[in-house]
């Protein structure tokens, strides 16, 4: 190679490899500034919601507790929410019709929050007796697998999980347990994955450019 294409092969491939790196920098700080919001976002809800049927589980009023619940349904990217109770009751729920149009069965892990059913076990714990009871595994032990997960960075299960108790008088009756699925995470960085080539392929040829007319000074 002669020193003109020698020094214009070291201008792009130097440019480029700035903003790539770049690029992939800004694109993890996007990643992991919506994962913290979203579950953010979750928890909050969760909390909105524990503090709003309190009165309702306190005076045993499940159908309250499904009202307050029901408001979920403006949230689309939400799969299921749950009321449980101290004594590993599920007092109320609510199903996203997404789930129910999928006719999916579940199949538990045992001792493990997760199920091949993108709304999870709760979903399937729900519809399980009319007792609303689940005993294998436990709801405590389905609870306690979704609050490790909901306080995880990582998306393991394709869910975003959010847990927040209800208290009344400073005595906690129960949990509040919400579902959502990623997608709400990864929408917004589709813009991200489209523009991200274009500024390579732009800097690429910038670089190009440049490098054909400032080779020259060398």
């Amino acid at each position: 190679m002669s020193i003109r294409n020698k020094l214009i092969a070291i201008t792009l491939l130097t440019s480029v490899t700035a903003v790539l790196f770049v690029s992939l920098a800004f694109l993890i700080n996007e990643v992991v500034s919506f994962r913290i919001g979203v579950g953010q976002q979750l928890g909050v809800i969760a909390d909105i919601i524990g503090k709003n049927s309190a009165a309702a589980v306190a005076f045993n009023d499940p159908d309250s507790a499904r009202e307050t619940l029901a408001g979920l349904s403006a949230k689309p990217h939400i799969l299921g929410a749950f009321i449980v109770t101290n004594d590993n009751r599920i007092f109320a729920d609510y199903v996203s019709p997404r789930v129910h149009a999928r006719h999916r069965r579940p199949a538990a892990e045992t001792g493990t929050a997760r199920m091949t059913d993108s709304c999870g076990i709760l979903c399937h714990a729900a519809k399980a007796s009319p007792a609303k009871r689940f005993p294998h595994p436990p709801v405590e032990v389905i609870i306690a697998g979704i609050a490790r997960e909901s306080q995880s960075f990582w998306d393991t299960d394709g869910t975003l999980e959010a847990v927040a108790p209800i208290v009344v008088n400073g005595q906690t009756l129960g949990m509040v347990v919400i579902q959502s699925d990623s997608e709400e995470l990864y929408t917004p960085l589709r813009w991200a994955f489209f523009i991200i080539p274009l500024v390579l392929t732009g800097a690429f040829l910038l670089a190009f450019l440049m490098s054909r007319k400032l080779q020259k000074v060398i």
